[in-house]
């Protein structure tokens, strides 16, 4: 209850809207109970009595409440229509935005799948849900009550029947709705599952191709997708049986109603108005339950997407603040005996590192493949929490920035070569807004991008799919530099056989970040000697520090990397 009720946040702006749609509610049921009522007097005392303007005076009546009934019931949708979706779209934000702020660590034990699920499925249901709640499920109690004390004043002879009905309707849905709410956990599991190997098949379909493995793909999607049929076929099942017995329900009520009403009336004891209109009373019972069920049904659905999205809401930051402060430009940064585990991990992944990066100066994080190279940069960027020692950013510990703060002065080229859908000028642009034309050309010349020949209006406009994954990789490193940070952290140089560009492209990098702090790390010692400092790693712990010089006087590991890799050329 208490999940449910922090969504309510998102409503609050919107409370006066809301309301409106339980009032207009009232009035539509007010009118659809007097309208009944009127049937009743129509019969007993015009009818019965033969009198005729009695007769016409209550079919005014009638026709007047249809209205009123109608316009109310219009109202009534409209502003609840309009109260879930602003408010769905408030939380649809809200949750893009808890989101954005996660770390890959974050992103990885929530899981894709279920995140693009949360904002898209359970995001949708609890509008739907939302939206039944004030229009349906608000209108089966303003029903109920209306209708014991109508019977309660015009025919409480047939009260037990209407209290006994009510009772039974009452146990039987809510039975069936603990039951529909543990059966929607296991449908959004499964879709879950769903989503996360669809995530899976669209971004790896190359390997799985390359690998000979689409059969298996596929059968493996099959299993899945089956069991989420099996799923949502058990629920519509369990929620399909609850109307018959609904329906045999108020059957029942209705024979039960025929019967004591024939005996009242022998004896005088109800008109035969009373008894119409009660029957009238269980037939209008009926299509309420049978919409609250359904509605209801949609409400036990959202529980588990509400649960869902309250635990992605509660989730702490998983990078503490001590004392945000305001800060100048950064660019110096002393690593101190800073320890990093991956979660469920016995041995750290990086182990008491120690080093210190001047501002200004270009540094290489070397090693092979799983030293820790990545998850240092991440570090510094504050994509990751360390859990022992500190990092400090000009003197002061890197918790006392925030990452957002932090991250506005870092220009990050991740190992793959992310980019956006769009222009090639667009994707630069992400990095600076404001840069101009001249400036992107000449990044673009640099980058061995433009060759001249290409007119640059046609380059900067052509699409991002077209260029080659090299090329790719490139502007993501020309859109760091344009962005003019003060630190850029570049996670591994371009691969590419032409050792010319390579020499070319990392010289104009070090040259452009004259005032800027350098970081790049790379497993290739080629491209990196001409580096003011290089830091080498081997299973997460720093072995050597120095120049390429004094790394092959001083580091026997370095030395043996270094003469391995130019022996493979």
């Amino acid at each position: 209850m208490k999940k449910f009720l922090s969504l309510f946040r998102f409503i609050k702006p919107y409370w006066f809207i809301t309301t409106l749609a339980p009032f207009f509610m009232l009035i539509e049921v007010g009118a659809t109970l007097f309208q009944l009522l009127c049937v009743q007097y129509v019969i007993d005392h015009g009818i019965k009595q033969n009198e005729p303007k009695t007769v016409i005076l209550y079919i005014f009546y009638m026709i007047i409440c249809t209205l009123i009934a109608l316009a109310a019931g219009v109202a009534c949708i409209y502003f609840g229509t309009k109260s879930s979706v602003y408010a769905a779209n408030d939380l649809r934000s809200a949750l893009y935005i808890k989101i954005s702020y996660f770390t890959k660590k974050q992103r990885e034990e929530v899981g894709v799948g279920r995140l693009i699920t949360n904002l898209t499925n359970d995001v949708n249901v609890i509008q739907q849900a939302f939206t039944q709640l004030l229009m349906v499920l608000i209108r089966g109690p303003f029903i109920f009550i209306g209708v014991i004390f109508v019977v309660w004043f015009t025919a409480n002879h047939l009260f037990i029947i209407l209290i006994c009905m009510l009772i039974l309707l009452v146990c039987i849905v809510l039975l069936f709705s603990i039951y529909a709410y543990f059966l929607y956990g296991h449908v959004q599991r499964a879709l879950d599952a769903v989503n996360t190997l669809l995530f899976d098949s669209l971004f790896g379909m190359y390997i799985i191709k390359a690998y000979h493995r689409l059969k298996e793909q596929i059968q493996r999607f099959k299993k899945i997708n089956g069991n989420y049929t099996q799923q949502n076929k058990k629920t519509a099942q369990v929620i399909g049986s609850l109307n018959p017995l609904v329906m045999l329900i108020i059957n029942l009520g209705i024979v039960s109603t025929l019967w004591i009403g024939l005996l009242k009336i022998d004896i005088n004891q109800i008109q035969v108005g009373a008894v119409l209109a009660f029957i009238n009373y269980l037939n209008l019972i009926f299509s309420t339950v049978t919409l609250s069920i359904m509605a209801l049904m949609q409400l036990v659905r959202s529980l588990p997407s509400i649960q869902r999205l309250s635990f992605i809401f509660t989730l702490p930051k998983d990078i503490s603040l001590i004392e945000p402060k305001s800060h100048s430009e950064i660019g110096d940064i002393t690593f101190q005996n800073v320890t990093f585990y991956y979660k469920q991990q016995m041995k750290p992944q990086l182990k008491n590192l120690n080093f210190h990066i001047p501002f200004g100066q270009s540094v290489a994080i070397i090693g092979d493949i799983g030293s820790g190279k990545t998850t240092l940069l991440r570090l510094i960027a504050r994509l990751h929490a360390f859990q022992e020692g500190d990092i400090l950013i000009n003197g002061q510990s890197i918790q006392h920035f925030e990452g957002e703060e932090l991250r506005q002065q870092i220009a990050f080229v991740p190992q793959q070569a992310f980019l956006f859908s769009g222009s090639v000028e667009s994707n630069l642009k992400y990095g600076n807004i404001t840069a101009n034309k001249e400036s992107l050309k000449d990044v673009l010349k640099q980058f061995h991008i433009w060759s001249g020949k290409q007119h640059i209006e046609s380059l900067l406009e052509s699409d991002i799919d077209t260029l080659s994954y090299e090329q790719k990789q490139r502007i993501a490193i020309a859109r760091a530099l344009i962005r003019e940070a003060k630190m850029i952290v570049i996670d591994d140089l371009i691969p590419t056989r032409d050792f010319l560009k390579v020499n070319h492209i990392q010289s104009y990098i070090q040259k452009h970040a004259q005032q800027q702090t350098l970081i790049i790390a790379t497993s290739n010692l080629s491209t990196v000697q001409k580096v003011d400092q290089l830091i080498l790693l081997k299973e997460g712990e720093v072995i050597a520090k120095g120049t390429h010089e004094e790394l092959l006087q001083q580091s026997a590991y370095y030395k043996q990397m270094y003469y391995a890799q130019q022996e493979g050329k």
